[in-house]
C-alpha cells in the first residue's frame, strides 16, 4: 500500500478544473431538459396534433443519442485525452442547437435529439473517468455528486427560462452555455494526470498532481504518484500477452461487471420513465404549469443531500436507500392504482396520496441512483479496460432508459399504470441484494487499494 495523505488539500488548478466541469454538466443538463418544457408547451402543440407522442419519441432518441455517443468515447479519449472529449461533446451540442434555432419539421428536431443525446453520452463517459482520475480518495464521491448536482441545476435553468421567458431563449441560452464551458476548458481545465501517465509522461504528470494538489514540492506528491503508477501497472505486469477474451473479459474485472451492470439496469427498471410520465400528469393538476420545475427541484435537494452525506456515511448505505425506497414508492402506487381505479371516486384525497408517493420517490431515487452509480463506475475497474467499461456501462444504462421507456407504454396500453408499476416494483428490488451482498464499499479508498482489494479477496488471484 501506498500510505499518501488522502486528505491533500487541492490547489487552484483543481478548483478551476472543476468549476470547468461543473459549467459543461449545467450545459448538458440544459441540453437533457429542452426536450420537454421547449417543445411539449411552447413549440409543439402549435404544430402537431399529438404532442405527447412528439415528446416521448424525442426523449427515446436522446437516449439512443446517449447510448451511442457514450461509446464514442472508447475509440478516442486514451488516445487523445480527456480534454480533447469534452471538447467534441461541446462541438456536437452545439450543432445540435444550431440544428433547433432553424428548425421547421420533426425530422430536424429528431436530429437535433439525437445529436444532442450523443453530446451527453460523450460527457458523461468523460466525466466519470475525469473525476475519478483528478479526485484525492477522501473527496471523489463528493466531486461526482457535485457534478451530477450541477446536471440537474442545468435542467432546472431549463424549466425556470421556459416557464418565464420562450423557447427560443431557452436555446440561446443553451448556446451560450456551451460556448462558456468551451472557453473555460482553454483557460481553466488540466489534463487528467491519468491519462499523461497513460502516455508515459511522468515528468508532466508529476507537475499535474502538483498543480492538482497546490503543493510546493513534487516530492510532496511523490506517494499518490507511487499509488497511481502501481495502479497503471497493476494488470500489466502480469498478463503479457493478453488475449482478446482477456481485454474485454479480464477475470479482475468478472465481479466488478457483475455489480455494476444489473444495478445499472435495475436503476431504469424501477420505474424512471413511467414515474416521469405519471408524476407530470398528477402534479401539474396540484401546480399547473410548474409541475416539471417543481420535480427538478426534488431531484436538485435530494442530489444535493447527496453531495453532503457521501463521503460521510458511504455509498452502500445510500444506495439501498434509494433502490429500497424507490422500489416501495413504485409498489405503493401500483397497490393505490388497482384499488383506486373503481373506486377513486370516494377517494376525495386521491390527488394528494399520488403527489406524496411521487415526492417520496423524486427524493429517495435521486439521493442514491443518480449520482453513485456512475461514481461507482469510474472506481470499480481496472486500469487497463477502465474506458470500455465505462463507455459500456454509461450506453448500457441510456440504453436501458430507452428500452423501459418502450416497455412502459406496452403496459401502458395493454393494462394502465398499475401492471407497469408492479413490474418495475418487483424487478427494482433485485438491486437490493446485489448492494448488499456485492457491492463493496470504496469510501476512502484510493483506485490502488480498490483493486488490491479484489486482489487479496479472490482465491484465484495467482491467474492474474
Amino acid at each position: 500500500m501506498f500510505p499518501f495523505d488522502k486528505k491533500l488539500k487541492q490547489g487552484n488548478k483543481f478548483y478551476s478544473s472543476l468549476g470547468s466541469l461543473n459549467l459543461g454538466a449545467i450545459s448538458m443538463g440544459m441540453t437533457v431538459g429542452w426536450v420537454e418544457p421547449s417543445l411539449v408547451y411552447f413549440l409543439l402543440p402549435k404544430k402537431y396534433h399529438n404532442s405527447t407522442h412528439i415528446r416521448d419519441n424525442l426523449q427515446w432518441t436522446m437516449n439512443l443519442g446517449a447510448g451511442f455517443g457514450a461509446l464514442v468515447p472508447l475509440a478516442v479519449i486514451d488516445y487523445f485525452g480527456r480534454k480533447t472529449s469534452f471538447q467534441n461533446a461541446a462541438v456536437i451540442n452545439l450543432v445540435a442547437e444550431f440544428l433547433l434555432i432553424g428548425a421547421s419539421n420533426k425530422t430536424m428536431f429528431m436530429a437535433a435529439a439525437f445529436l444532442g443525446g450523443c453530446a451527453v453520452g460523450i460527457f458523461f463517459t468523460g466525466m466519470v473517468l475525469y473525476v475519478a482520475e483528478i479526485s484525492t480518495p477522501a473527496e471523489r464521491g463528493t466531486v461526482g455528486a457535485l457534478v451530477s448536482f450541477c446536471a440537474y441545476i442545468g435542467i432546472v435553468f431549463t424549466d425556470l427560462i421556459a416557464i418565464f421567458l420562450n423557447w427560443q431563449i431557452l436555446i440561446y441560452a443553451i448556446c451560450l452555455a456551451t460556448l462558456t464551458f468551451i472557453a473555460s476548458m482553454s483557460f481553466w481545465m488540466i489534463e487528467s494526470p491519468h491519462f499523461l501517465l497513460m502516455e508515459g509522461k511522468s515528468l508532466e504528470t508529476k507537475l499535474t498532481l502538483k498543480s492538482l494538489r497546490g503543493v510546493g514540492s513534487i516530492l510532496e506528491i511523490e506517494e499518490e504518484y507511487k499509488s497511481m503508477e502501481s495502479f497503471l501497472k497493476l494488470e500489466q505486469d502480469s498478463q503479457r500477452r493478453p488475449s482478446l477474451r482477456s481485454i474485454f473479459w479480464p477475470e479482475r474485472v468478472k465481479k466488478s461487471v457483475a455489480i455494476i451492470l444489473p444495478i445499472l439496469c435495475i436503476s431504469q427498471m424501477v420505474g424512471g420513465h413511467a414515474m416521469d410520465d405519471y408524476a407530470e400528469e398528477v402534479v401539474n393538476i396540484v401546480v399547473p404549469h410548474y409541475g416539471k420545475l417543481l420535480l427538478s427541484s426534488l431531484d436538485v435537494l435530494s442530489v444535493g443531500i447527496c453531495l453532503y452525506m457521501i463521503d460521510k456515511v458511504g455509498r452502500k448505505p445510500l444506495l439501498m436507500i434509494s433502490i429500497i425506497g424507490s422500489g416501495l414508492c413504485c409498489f405503493s402506487l401500483a397497490i393505490f392504482r388497482y384499488f383506486g381505479q373503481d373506486q377513486c371516486r370516494s377517494i376525495n384525497n386521491k390527488i394528494e396520496i399520488s403527489v406524496g408517493i411521487v415526492i417520496v420517490y423524486y427524493s429517495v431515487y435521486s439521493l442514491g441512483l443518480i449520482p453513485i452509480l456512475p461514481i461507482l463506475t469510474g472506481e470499480l475497474f481496472p486500469s487497463r479496460i477502465k474506458t470500455i467499461a465505462v463507455g459500456l456501462c454509461m450506453a448500457f444504462v441510456y440504453l436501458a432508459a430507452a428500452g423501459m421507456q418502450s416497455l412502459y407504454w406496452f403496459f401502458y396500453v395493454r393494462s394502465g399504470t398499475c401492471l407497469a408499476f408492479a413490474a418495475f416494483a418487483m424487478s427494482g428490488s433485485l438491486g437490493c441484494p446485489l448492494a448488499v451482498t456485492s457491492m463493496p464499499e470504496t469510501k476512502g479508498k484510493s483506485l490502488y487499494e480498490i483493486q488490491e482489494n479484489y486482489r487479496t479477496s479472490t482465491k484465484d488471484h495467482k491467474k492474474w
